[in-house]
């Protein structure tokens, strides 16, 4: 096995997740970009569960703990995403207001005994990846990755104008295929074309849930100016279809 293979590069990535883990359950404060780096951290690592799995089926998942750390981070993280949004607007001032006054009165951070178990079990993971190096590891990782990639083309099919709810589910499609992509070494020149997607796609969440937030606030002229902006990006990215068919093709071929 050299050092570039597929499985060594995840124990490197997984090191890296963990140490930024750490760092970022060990400060007393969290600052403006530490909930996302810590939803990305908690994302790559989720995505890393099926493979630890693999190295002893017989030690629990901690995928559903990494899951209800994400939802417990989704209202900061939605709070934040809005501000940033409205700010885009000179008239909404107001609302800008109104949803400062609404900051969620937790980031979902987990506590330190929840931090601990969460580390500990990682930890455990880790050695047991270190021990299974013999498995057959180059097989498993290509297919594990090639039905990510099909995750991502099933949604892809589904797509379609006015029904955000689809756009998101490719969103998720995607950022799993490309956190994994990065687990088993993959450049920032090859994982790009995901990125450009992601982005895109969370630009239509984002809007959407925007333009429901504003609904309920009462604003009707700024909501009707958000979600047509989210219509737009959905319809734009719809003609961009292709361009994802092509990425995906691409990486099926690699694969081959």
């Amino acid at each position: 096995m050299t050092a570039s293979s597929p499985i060594e590069q995840l124990q490197q990535a997984l090191e890296q997740q963990i140490s930024q883990l750490t760092r970022l359950l060990a400060q007393p404060d969290w600052q403006a970009d530490d909930c996302h780096d810590f939803r990305v951290c908690v994302r790559t690592l989720l995505s890393a569960c099926p493979l630890l799995v693999l190295a002893n089926p017989w030690r629990p998942s901690l995928a559903p703990r990494l899951k209800a750390l994400i939802q417990a981070s989704n209202a900061q993280r939605d709070w934040e995403v809005r501000l940033g949004w409205l700010a885009r607007w000179p008239e909404a001032t107001r609302w800008q207001q109104r949803l400062l006054a609404q900051r969620p009165q937790s980031a979902g951070r987990p506590d330190a005994e929840a931090s601990r178990r969460l580390l500990a079990g990682l930890s455990a993971h880790r050695q047991d990846l270190a021990q299974a190096l013999s498995l057959p590891w180059d097989a498993w990782l290509a297919r594990y990755q090639a039905q990510a990639v099909e995750r991502v083309m099933a949604s892809y099919e589904r797509l379609q104008a006015g029904k955000p709810a689809r756009y998101h589910g490719l969103r998720l499609a995607i950022k799993r295929l490309r956190y994994l992509r990065w687990l088993l070494g993959a450049t920032p020149d090859q994982l790009a074309p995901l990125r450009h997607w992601q982005t895109a796609l969370g630009e239509i969440s984002d809007l959407t849930g925007l333009a429901q937030w504003l609904k309920g606030q009462g604003s009707h002229r700024l909501r009707r100016e958000v979600a047509a902006a989210s219509w737009l990006r959905q319809v734009r990215l719809l003609g961009q279809r292709q361009a994802l068919w092509d990425i995906c093709q691409a990486m099926t071929t690699a694969a081959d």
